[in-house]
């Protein structure tokens, strides 16, 4: 058996990258990345690029599963990136993807992102191999490392996401269902919710963070437009997307809690209680 991992070089990839090494032969994988040479050394790297879909079908060869990590653009381009990967898996013989989608997909879901990993489902329903959709939810990791310490030291969680509730997931958690999934049978034309244990809302969050550090965060609830301008303030790229995805979750579209991390991993996902406790303490 061979199992090829895209996007092998990104924070995702090298959490799955070391769940596989701890549960097959390095000999065994195929690391896949635009940037080979900063891969794990004793395993096989190879060139590819989503835009290159000739080079693909050569970075996939003799590959028996796959883990498609889904792509870091957005909009077409993405969608057009991962139909190229799909058909150079399945001209290469590839007979079972599992691909990182996103909890919630569907038509009616108003997050940006939501529309590419819907398509990109639909290509792999009318591709030749078979399929496991791992439909991820909102990454703890960037909660508790990137949103929480701005909410502390502001004493503000700014967010368009109101009351909505969600049920994040480390990447850590995430990373170990994937290998399963490669590395085990049972799992072909099966979709799992890749979410932690609990539903929590940002006042929640807040409400963590202010108990853990001693200083007080308030949930500073906004609508899209002011999220929109506080993005475009602070200069950050794909700010429609950011306030789309604030939206999904205050209208429910992430309130999927599931216990398939657990019945994947034999262990339940981190909590964000967990998860801050390690970023803020």
């Amino acid at each position: 058996m061979t199992i090829v991992v895209t996007g092998a070089s990104g924070d995702l990839g090298r959490r799955v990258t070391e769940e596989l090494l701890a549960r097959v032969p390095a000999h065994e994988l195929v690391l896949v990345s635009r940037t080979p040479d900063a891969l794990a050394p004793g395993v096989e790297a190879r060139f590819g690029d989503f835009d290159d879909p000739a080079g693909l079908r050569d970075a996939f060869r003799g590959a028996d599963r796959m883990l498609l990590i889904s792509s870091v653009v957005t909009g077409p381009r993405r969608v057009e990136q991962h139909r190229a990967a799909i058909a150079a898996a399945e001209s290469a013989g590839v007979e079972h993807i599992a691909y990182t989608s996103l909890v919630g997909v569907a038509e009616a879901n108003p997050a940006a992102v939501a529309a590419d990993h819907l398509a990109t489902e639909r290509a792999l329903a009318d591709a030749r191999p078979e399929v496991t959709f791992l439909r991820h939810s909102w990454y703890g990791d960037v909660i508790a490392h990137a949103l929480a310490p701005v909410a502390v030291r502001s004493g503000r969680w700014t967010i368009n996401t109101g009351e909505g509730q969600v049920a994040p997931i480390a990447k850590d958690d995430a990373a170990a269902a994937a290998a399963v999934v490669l590395t085990t049978d049972g799992h072909r034309g099966r979709t799992y919710d890749i979410t932690g244990p609990e539903l929590v809302t940002v006042g929640d969050l807040a409400a963590i963070a202010s108990e853990l550090t001693g200083r007080p965060v308030e949930h500073d609830d906004v609508g899209d437009e002011a999220m929109r301008d506080i993005f475009l303030a602070a200069g950050v790229e794909r700010p429609g997307d950011l306030v789309s995805f604030g939206r999904a979750i205050r209208e429910g579209w992430f309130a999927v809690p599931t216990g398939d991390v657990e019945e994947l991993t034999g262990r339940p996902g981190r909590t964000m209680r967990e998860l801050l406790e390690t970023s803020l303490r």
